[in-house]
């Protein structure tokens, strides 16, 4: 809880701020927020075999 990235350094730590270690990760690896965003996902519906990908309508 007392790791919050460096815009929010010194606040408590919270998920809201997950962004901020989205975009600090592609900057490091040179992709965009959305390829991070694509790998994660893809990557939380690997580990966790029962969840459902929501469907496009």
């Amino acid at each position: 809880p007392y790791l919050a990235p460096v815009p929010m350094r010194g606040k408590k730590n919270e998920p809201s701020f997950v962004l901020h270690t989205a975009e600090a990760l592609a900057n490091v690896k040179q992709v965009s927020v959305d390829e991070i965003h694509s790998a994660t996902t893809d990557n939380f519906y690997r580990l966790f075999t029962k969840a459902q990908r929501p469907t496009a309508e």
